[in-house]
Parts: structure tokens; sequence; C-alpha cells
């Protein structure tokens, strides 16, 4: 008689995991690859999303109203609004300066490559 294997069914959680992984890869796919207009779009997307999302976190952490940090940073709530908007995309340097100060931050920015250089073979 053949020893019996244990077979575990995978829960729904355990799957949707892997199912997300497997429906990003065609979205890329089928969206992204041979595209570079659109990767540039979607980088562009993410940095203003970044941005957005880190004025909101520290604000929120340091307990400030959208009125309260336009007031200590010179401005209007309706323009920290819109910074805290992830599609915005119209941040200038000044503004994320003061920002960062007002919230007791420093400001970094650095340059990446656009793409990963590959070895060339000696």
């Amino acid at each position: 008689m053949a020893p019996q294997r244990h077979t575990r069914t995978r829960s729904s959680d355990e799957q949707a995991p892997r199912l997300h992984l497997r429906r990003a890869t065609i979205l890329d796919r089928r969206h992204f690859t041979g595209r570079p207009e659109r990767l540039r779009a979607l980088a562009d997307a993410r940095l203003n999303a970044r941005i957005a999302w880190d004025i909101f976190a520290l604000r929120t952490a340091a307990g400030l109203t959208q009125e309260q940090l336009a007031a200590v940073v010179g401005t209007t709530g309706s323009a920290i609004s819109r910074l805290e908007d992830t599609a915005y995309a119209g941040h200038s340097l000044e503004m994320l300066l003061r920002i960062g100060a007002a919230l007791g931050q420093r400001l970094e920015i650095r340059f990446v490559p656009l793409r990963a250089r590959r070895k060339v073979p000696a």
C-alpha cells in the first residue's frame, strides 16, 4: 500500500497574493512593455503620489490640519490640499522646502539612472 500523502488546499487568503501577481504581470505586459512613454508617466505618477502621501503623513503625525500647516508655511489650506492630492504634479522645490522646515524635516533629492546599465562582457 502506497503511503498516504496529506494534501492541503490553499485558502483564498493564501491564493490572493499569487493571483494579484499574475494579474499585475498581465497588466504590465499589456500596458507598459515596449511603451517607454507609459513607463515614464507611471514613474511620474508614482513620484507625485509619494510626495502627496509623505506630506499628508508628516502633517497628520504632527497633529496639524491643512489650514494650520498652511499658516505656518505661509500659504492657503487649498494649496496644502492640492499638494496632498496624488494627481497633482506642480510641486515646487521652494514649497517642499518650506513644508519640510515647518514639519522639522530635511528634503532630499537624488538623481537615479533611467534604467539599469548592462555590464559589458570583458
